[in-house]
């Protein structure tokens, strides 16, 4: 079964000259939660092949069902400890859905983070890891396709 993803392209522009910079291309998926006897609404997510988990913003976490597994640090490219966020360590379950399919209940560890204004992001653990993954922004062309 393939999950068709898509595309989104938004200019970067800088601040001060609003002058485009570059293009901010995004691979998007439709993802749902579990939420104990039901699931989530869909939600947009971004497929990030180079986080390593899923990173899950509070409005959409709070009203899901997951097991703590702790807490750490997220850090990005910048090492900076103002760019660190806290956040929780949890198992969640989702799926990911398109207009004509829905895959099984994935079990996943993700980044539970304290603050909403972050993506919802989607990473290798679980879901990546477990699923061909293509995509070609030139033909427009994306999917992930469960492999067992």
């Amino acid at each position: 079964m393939k999950i068709q993803l898509f595309f989104s392209t938004e200019p970067v522009i800088d601040a001060k000259s609003e002058v485009e910079l570059h293009k901010g291309i995004r691979l998007l998926t439709v993802v749902q939660f579990t939420t104990g006897k039901t699931w989530s609404d869909p939600q947009i997510a971004i497929v990030d092949t180079g986080a390593p988990i899923s990173l899950v913003p509070p409005k959409i976490w709070k009203k899901c069902s997951f097991d703590s597994l702790g807490e750490t640090v997220l850090r990005g490219v910048i090492p900076k400890k103002e760019c660190a966020m806290p956040v929780k360590v949890a198992k969640i379950c989702l799926r990911l859905l398109d207009p004509e399919y829905v895959t099984e209940e994935i079990e996943t560890n993700a980044y539970l983070a304290q603050i909403d204004n972050i993506p919802l992001v989607i990473g290798f653990e679980k879901l990546l890891s477990e699923f061909n993954v293509f995509f070609s922004y030139y033909t427009q062309n994306a999917f992930v396709e469960e492999v067992r």
